[in-house]
């Protein structure tokens, strides 16, 4: 008898389970932010610009983030003379933009943004880009504060940076 009850219980249920469980609506939202990150050429002295045949690098990361699935996709990137050694020889040398997404970083600053300082940013990202680097004049550090000026509220002041 039991196993009659237990059998038409699971009948029951079976029949009065929807085809499609109920799914929960999540709004599908973006969210912007560009970071300024800084990578030391030696974590336990920051003052250092340079240490033992290594510089710091400044880097900008852009972020777009789907709220609702987490997706999200990122643009990391650095401003780099395109011929590294040419930088101590001459004042002025073409430069190359270079993916920094293996690089690790020490310090960040986070912006969170709008979509059209998202894409405003890429463009003129791309744009100073092609600026020629000067080891003291216009480096990753001048290309980075450039960039994060257009949307930072507080401005960034550039400070005057010389390397041995």
């Amino acid at each position: 008898m039991k196993h009659i009850i237990i059998i038409a219980i699971l009948l029951w249920v079976g029949q009065n389970v929807p085809a499609q469980a109920p799914t929960v609506q999540v709004k599908d939202t973006l969210t912007y932010s560009v970071t300024l990150c800084l990578r030391l050429p030696h974590a336990a002295k920051p003052q250092r610009v340079y240490y033992k045949g290594e510089t710091g690098h400044v880097y900008l990361r852009l972020s777009k983030t789907n709220t609702g699935t987490l997706q999200n996709e990122q643009i990391i990137w650095g401003f780099y003379p395109k011929s590294p050694v040419s930088s101590f020889f001459f004042k002025k040398v073409r430069s190359k933009l270079v993916s920094n997404m293996k690089d690790s970083m020490h310090m960040g600053l986070l912006i969170p943004i709008d979509s059209a300082q998202y894409y405003r940013l890429c463009a003129r990202a791309l744009a100073a880009g092609q600026k020629k680097y000067h080891l003291n004049r216009y480096n990753c550090y001048h290309y980075a504060i450039e960039l994060i000026n257009e949307v930072c509220p507080q401005q960034i002041p550039v400070r005057a940076i010389r390397f041995p």
